[in-house]
């Protein structure tokens, strides 16, 4: 009979499967950000340009991002990201 698993890798394993089948399902989450090789930007995504946004026309980006990539006060920036091709896109949480 095999070992059990420890309990928090067992607790690690399910909480992964969860965000798999969430995914899968096309759930996004504010902040999200993925490798994109098309021309035109699908709805609710950015280009992760480095670009400065107002907090107040991206408050759920903004909520999961925070000043962390830069900005202060009413404007926070989104991380600079570059890929040999194509380019890295940030769901906004905005439809």
């Amino acid at each position: 009979m095999p070992a059990a698993l420890p309990t928090s890798l067992a607790n690690m394993i399910a909480s992964l499967a969860g965000d798999v089948r969430q995914l899968r399902h096309g759930q996004r989450h504010p902040g999200e950000i993925m490798l994109f090789a098309g021309v035109a930007l699908p709805t609710g995504w950015l280009s992760c340009a480095g670009q400065t946004l107002q907090t107040s026309n991206y408050p759920a980006l903004f909520a999961a991002l925070g000043y962390t990539h830069g900005g202060a006060g009413t404007e926070f920036s989104l991380p600079a990201l570059t890929a040999p091709a194509g380019n890295y896109i940030i769901y906004t949480g905005a439809p």
